[in-house]
Parts: structure tokens; C-alpha cells; sequence
């Protein structure tokens, strides 16, 4: 099938005021994009503006997003955009545009959301509709594009935009059971498993998982996640790994994000914990 699409627009001001029908119709969207990642809902997306747009006297984040339709009027696509202005109050000196996302190692995927076979014809469109509007900003950021995009390799080529760094993104498809990933791994890495174990009960430990469903019990362990995040960053005799929900509100962005998600029935918690065996 030919994918005509007429023309794109700004579907809302406010993603907070999207209106129910584009809500319903991105969620149906979201439900066909392989792989699935959490970064591309109506829900992570509303929840981050809610929660990590900067109003600042250095920075403001304006509200940018666009939605593409076919000819026939159903949504191919949702370019979560913003424009992020410098400085944040009287005359601008900078003007980015750039996609939802620009948190430190929240959102670690961010662009435009659409089904992989339709990218191709949607980054054209896209492309050529801001070409024409480009006095009005002076940097355009976009991420998240697959390298396998002929239409933006050949605006590449054509200088219209320039390619700057590549992130791997490796899909890892799993068995739909534990015997099935077990038998399917070599023996020297099923020795391993079984040494994990083994050292365990060696030093006198045992173990408990349990998966927490209840949205309170998956409250109650997000914080304790947090603490452990934070605890790990605290450890000076190992490599840093930075503490990403120091800020207060990246910590209620994600408590709202896996709240919603866990009255939804759609988020759970995996927990391991060790005990001293008696």
C-alpha cells in the first residue's frame, strides 16, 4: 500500500490537552512499533512535559508537537516535539528545536513515533514541511532516526542535514518460558548459571523473587529501587555510575509514570532479595 500523506499539523498546544480521540488513536499507534519501548506513550510523553519542561530565567521549553495523517485521515505519526528557547525570558538569542526527551539518561530513546515502515515516507514529509518554516528557530535537533532511513540518508547527501552521532539499539528476543532461554544457551554459560547459585549457598545465603504486581507494593518498591540506585551511587571503590533521580523531579516523574502504570495493570516489579541462611 502507498502511503499518501496530505499534510501535517499541530495537534494541540498542550499535550495535557490533547484531545481523547488523538489519545486513544496514539495509543493504538504505540501498540504496532517494534520493539516496544515505554518512551513512545501518550503517557510517558504527557507525564515528562507534565514534569521536566524547563520554565527557567536560562531556558523555556515551548509545547512544538505535530501529527501526520494519511489521505484517508488516520494517524501515521506523532512528532513529540518543543522548542527550547535561550534565554528563557525577553528577546530569544538561541531557538532549538528538539524532541521530548532531553533529560540526563531518562528518556534514552527519543523521535518521531511511527510504524518502521512507515519512517521512510514521514522523515520526508517532515523534512521538506520544517525546510520551508526554518526561519523559525536556528538549530533543529533530531534524534532517534534508524540508520537504515533512505530518506534521511539522501538529505544527508544533499547537506540538508548533518549526520552526528550513532546509538545501538540491540532487540534481544526471548523465549516465551525459562526452560526454552536455558536450552538454548551453551553449556559453558549454563555452568555459570548454575555457579551463581552454587556461590551463593557456599556463603551461606539464599534467595527470594518475587514479582510485585499491587499497585502499593509497586509503589513501596520503586523507593526501595531509588534507594539502591542511590546507595550504588554512593560507592567510591567501583566505576561511578551517577545517581539519574537526585533531582526531585526526575524522582516524581517516574513515581507518577509507574503509579499510573501500575493502576493501569500494566507495570510490575521484579524482586531478589538475599538472606543469611539459619
Amino acid at each position: 500500500m502507498r502511503l499518501e500523506i496530505p499534510g501535517i499539523e499541530a495537534f494541540a498546544r498542550d499535550v495535557r490537552q490533547c484531545r481523547a480521540d488523538v489519545r486513544v488513536e496514539w495509543e493504538a499507534l504505540d501498540a504496532q512499533i517494534f520493539p516496544r519501548t515505554p518512551f513512545t506513550s501518550p503517557l510517558w510523553i504527557g507525564l515528562w512535559w507534565n514534569h521536566l519542561r524547563r520554565q527557567r530565567p536560562l531556558l523555556r521549553d515551548e509545547f512544538f508537537c505535530h501529527t501526520v495523517r494519511d489521505a484517508d485521515g488516520r494517524l501515521v505519526a506523532i512528532a513529540p516535539l518543543m522548542v527550547t528557547v535561550s534565554p528563557g525570558f525577553g528577546p530569544p538569542w538561541i531557538r532549538v528545536v528538539q524532541f521530548f526527551g532531553a533529560d540526563p539518561s531518562i528518556t534514552e530513546l527519543r523521535g518521531v513515533i511511527c510504524r518502521p515502515e512507515h519512517q521512510d515516507k514521514v522523515i520526508q514529509v517532515l523534512v521538506e514541511y520544517f525546510r520551508e518554516r526554518q526561519g523559525e528557530w536556528d538549530l533543529f535537533k533530531w534524534n532517534g532516526l534508524r540508520d537504515d532511513t533512505a530518506a534521511y540518508n539522501t538529505k544527508v547527501s544533499r547537506g540538508d542535514l548533518i549526520a552526528d552521532r550513532e546509538l545501538p539499539g540491540y532487540v534481544l528476543a526471548l523465549p516465551d518460558n525459562w526452560d526454552k532461554l536455558r536450552s538454548g544457551i551453551s553449556a559453558n554459560m549454563r555452568k555459570n548459571v548454575r555457579k551463581a547459585y552454587e556461590f551463593l549457598e557456599r556463603d551461606g545465603y539464599s534467595f527470594v523473587f518475587r514479582v510485585l504486581k499491587r499497585p502499593e507494593d509497586v509503589q513501596a518498591a520503586l523507593q526501595r529501587f531509588l534507594a539502591l540506585h542511590a546507595a550504588r551511587a554512593g560507592v567510591t571503590n567501583m566505576i561511578n555510575h551517577p545517581n539519574k533521580f537526585a533531582r526531585s523531579r526526575n524522582r516524581a516523574f517516574l513515581t507518577d509514570y509507574v503509579r499510573r502504570m501500575a493502576e493501569g495493570g500494566t507495570c510490575g516489579y521484579l524482586s531478589l532479595r538475599l538472606a543469611a541462611m539459619s
